[in-house]
């Protein structure tokens, strides 16, 4: 969709100006590249708008590294740090996509001999067991 001012008009309905039972928390399943406009996002300047409009922003980010290590030397430093800390400054829930599925993250070093908990994958996930980064 190209036109941003319709898209804006609907997340405002849906946001404040619909009835009461029809309002909702709008999260967005966002490119993995919104927050600079590149990549995999729409590059128009409008889009900006769009998802700073959102109350949550849900960017995919699945196969955007190979590695745990590639992850923590580049991706978690120059994507979802600055992508979170935007999100914090405009009072947007960040909850990032970053793996498909457990099985992804059983087989990324060891085959499926190691299992994960709860507190490995979401530090996998670049969270630790309280949520925050």
């Amino acid at each position: 969709m190209s036109n941003t001012d319709k898209v804006l008009e609907l997340i405002k309905w849906f946001k404040s100006e619909a009835d009461l039972k029809y309002r909702v928390f709008l999260i967005g399943g966002v490119p993995s590249g919104w927050r600079n406009l590149t990549l995999d996002s729409r590059t128009e300047p409008a889009w900006r708008s769009v998802y700073e409009s959102l109350d949550g922003i849900h960017p995919w980010h699945v196969g955007r590294w190979e590695t745990i290590s590639g992850f923590d030397s580049f991706y978690y430093k120059n994507v979802i740090t600055p992508d979170a800390a935007l999100c914090s400054e405009l009072g947007i829930l960040y909850m990032p996509t970053m793996c498909k599925s457990i099985q992804r993250l059983c087989l990324l070093n060891d085959g499926l001999s190691n299992v994960y908990s709860v507190a490995d994958l979401l530090t996998l996930q670049g969270l630790d067991s309280r949520g925050t980064t």
